[in-house]
């Protein structure tokens, strides 16, 4: 009889925690479910959430307006020194002001040289890639995507 209790002792310290594991998980399933059932109004709501709480409604939303702006056939701007671009020049004159004053050896460089100013002239480059890849080092240098001229303007703010 004891070894009986004792085996019923068992079960019950096994069983609360699976149970309460398999009630937990089909709850975040079903609010899982519920959430893909309308995508946008959770990403709006998160999104609107955010941007209330830092104060900075004015600011572009990555998230909602990425699309909506028709930002996706713009960016990412590539290196092609072949092709001039108004988009281009004004990153250039961004990624400029984030270099300015910069003395060797703390300069990007290319071919060996320092990097003090990019020339403004629309053509995505050698020149401007190193400038980028020396301010985003994470990257090759080789893309401007819009999150990171986003940062260039100074209007960028993290909503995740």
């Amino acid at each position: 009889m004891k070894s009986f209790k004792t085996l019923l002792i068992v079960l019950l310290i096994l069983l609360v925690p699976v149970t309460i594991g398999v009630v937990i998980y089909t709850q975040s399933k079903k609010k899982a479910k519920s959430d893909d059932a309308d995508p946008d109004a959770a990403k709006e709501s998160a999104a609107s959430a955010s941007a209330t709480a830092s104060g900075k409604e004015d600011k572009v939303n990555p998230i909602t307006d990425y699309n909506s702006m028709g930002i996706n056939s713009t960016y990412p701007l590539t290196e092609n020194s072949h092709v001039k671009s108004d988009l281009v020049k004004t990153c250039q004159e961004l990624l400029n002001k984030k270099i300015e004053g910069c003395v060797a050896p703390v300069c990007p460089k290319y071919n060996g040289k320092q990097i003090t100013k990019l020339d403004t002239d629309g053509y995505y480059g050698p020149r401007t890639s190193a400038v980028v890849e020396f301010l985003y080092p994470d990257t090759d240098g080789k893309k401007i995507t819009y999150t990171m001229y986003l940062e260039l303007k100074g209007g960028y703010t993290s909503y995740l």
